[in-house]
């Protein structure tokens, strides 16, 4: 099992919301450097860094902060030179725009949620024809990643349930 520590960033400070919830901000570390490096003698070889001001405002607010850490980061993952190169950090597993949307809709009436749809219905690429021709199957493969370090991205279903359960909780 990978843990992943993260370190949300509002305001130039390292902190923790409540339910998403900005008002809720508590400081939670007094350095983000000094944390991400305690997270790295821990054993932490990856750290999720989210910029919370520049997600609120749409725009890159504390970049430079997260740039710090980066680059403490990157000569350690850089010694070996065959690691050196392009990866898809996506999670794991497959699905179809229709399976997503089944899934998001079985998650939400399990968490007790009238629906005003009922049902989903798959719709096929050649419904909507658009300028570009689209793919039949296309898929970012993460299993580069997996094989050159060791990791395993968590499926897809996680991360909808995790929104899910944030979204629904509010």
């Amino acid at each position: 099992m990978i843990i992943l520590p993260a370190i949300d960033i509002k305001d130039g400070n390292c902190v923790r919301l409540f339910k998403g919830d900005f008002s809720t901000a508590e400081k939670v570390a007094a350095d983000y450097m000094e944390t991400a490096k305690g997270f790295e003698k821990a054993g932490a070889s990856w750290i999720h860094m989210v910029d919370l001001d520049g997600a609120k405002d749409a725009k890159l607010v504390n970049a430079e902060l997260i740039a710090d850490v980066t680059a403490h980061a990157i000569p350690q993952t850089l010694t070996d030179k065959s690691k050196v190169g392009t990866y898809h950090l996506v999670a794991s597993g497959e699905t179809s725009w229709f399976g997503y949307a089944s899934f998001v809709f079985e998650q939400v009436r399990a968490f007790g949620q009238a629906l005003t749809i009922q049902n989903v219905n798959a719709i096929p690429t050649s419904a909507y024809p658009t300028p570009a021709t689209r793919p039949h199957n296309s898929r970012l493969n993460n299993q580069k990643i997996q094989h050159t370090f060791g990791i395993l991205l968590p499926n897809w279903q996680d991360g909808v349930k995790r929104a899910l359960v944030e979204l629904l909780s509010k």
